[in-house]
């Protein structure tokens, strides 16, 4: 084992409404979107949603997931390309900081990430690349571990395929020059953490504290709390 990568939300940081943030995000998309579309707010959001949904079932690819975001809402909502970009940047630059509120550090993250270097691991934020850059720097710093040496930190303005699809991990892989077997996958969720690593050969840790689903996906490890993560890896890295 060389490399330890770990989901954002929800792993390393804590969202105390898992709902609300999502509604939020959301709603604050759509209402810049209104500024310069001239749609319902319905045909807005559920377009939004809609070709979310499809990029992370048919990831580009050959483009970004921003770029490829941009692109579709284009098409779909007969607009620009220009439009669009403005709409997602002026959300991003203003109104991403709205979910504040919902977002607090982890306990003990920060020392479970310095405790990991320490061990000349290299260390990852593998969080579902969606959002621009800005937004992973936001959420890093709401969790107060921004100021890392990451090897890798995901975002929809680097990468190809969303989670939960094998070619989002298959990516990392590439970009970091690892093997399956050198990477742990550390997250919170079955299906968009545990279920792509898993079919690409790396190890995985769920961590208990996050979302409960009835899938048939079996992660290497289960821990109740970052905190039991150390542990394990040292077993690994033995």
């Amino acid at each position: 084992m060389k490399f330890v990568f770990f989901d954002l939300d929800g792993t390393l940081g804590y969202v105390s409404n898992r709902r609300m943030f999502t509604k939020c995000f959301i709603d604050n998309l759509v209402e810049v979107a209104l500024e310069e579309i001239k749609l319902s707010r319905k045909v807005i959001a559920e377009t939004f949603l809609k070709v979310m949904w499809d990029i992370r079932m048919n990831p580009p690819l050959t483009r970004t997931i921003i770029d490829e975001f941009c692109m579709q809402i284009a098409r779909k909502l007969n607009v620009t390309s220009f439009v669009v970009r403005k709409i997602v940047d002026r959300y991003y630059n203003e109104r991403f900081q709205l979910l504040k509120r919902f977002y607090a550090p982890m306990d003990g993250n920060r020392e479970i990430i310095e405790l990991l270097l320490n061990e000349n691991l290299s260390i990852g934020i593998a969080t579902d690349p969606v959002t621009k850059a800005i937004a992973v720097d936001f959420r890093l710093r709401w969790a107060n571990i921004e100021d890392f040496p990451y090897c890798l930190i995901t975002h929809g303005e680097n990468m190809h395929a969303a989670k939960p699809h094998p070619e989002y991990f298959k990516e990392i892989l590439r970009k970091c020059g690892a093997r399956a077997h050198e990477v742990v996958m550390i997250g919170d969720d079955l299906l968009q953490d545990i279920s792509g690593a898993k079919r690409i050969g790396m190890k995985t840790i769920l961590v208990k504290t996050g979302v409960k689903r009835s899938i048939s996906v079996k992660p290497d490890f289960e821990v109740e709390s970052i905190r039991d993560v150390p542990e394990i890896l040292m077993q690994l890295k033995e």
